[in-house]
This record gives C-alpha cells, structure tokens and sequence, in this order.
C-alpha cells in the first residue's frame, strides 16, 4: 500500500509512465491512505489501523528526511 500511495506524486508528474489500470490503482490507494491519515487517532478503534497510520506517518518521515539530507548542486 504504501509503494501505490508514495507513486502517486511520480504518476502526477510522469503520468505516461503509468497504464490506466496502474493510475487508478495509485489514486484509489491515495484517497484511501489519505483518508486515514486525516482521521483523528481517537475515531479508529482498530489497533490494525492505528499501527498502519503509524507506519505511514514514519515512512512520510523518513522520505521528508532523506530528501532533506540529500546534498544539492549547486551550479558554478
């Protein structure tokens, strides 16, 4: 679930990359995995769900990290 929600910006940007099957799966998965993220913790009653909004928050973590300690080049 969490490589179709994170593809979801690359098939925004490169959308030819993806056959249509593979965008609408990206789609449904992000409106799916957004939809969690944007519910208050206190809603989900299922311990399954609150640890796979947890992963994903961690994973969105992680990404926002390491493209922030990635070098950038600087042209000169």
């Amino acid at each position: 679930m969490w490589d179709l929600y994170s593809s979801f910006s690359i098939q925004k940007r490169e959308p030819e990359r993806f056959t249509q099957e593979q965008t609408a799966k990206i789609q449904r998965a992000h409106m799916s995995v957004t939809r969690w993220l944007n519910t208050p913790v206190t809603r989900i009653s299922s311990v399954q769900m609150k640890r796979f909004r947890k992963y994903i928050c961690d994973k969105k973590q992680q990404e926002e990290s390491r493209s922030s300690q990635r070098p950038s080049v600087v042209a000169g």
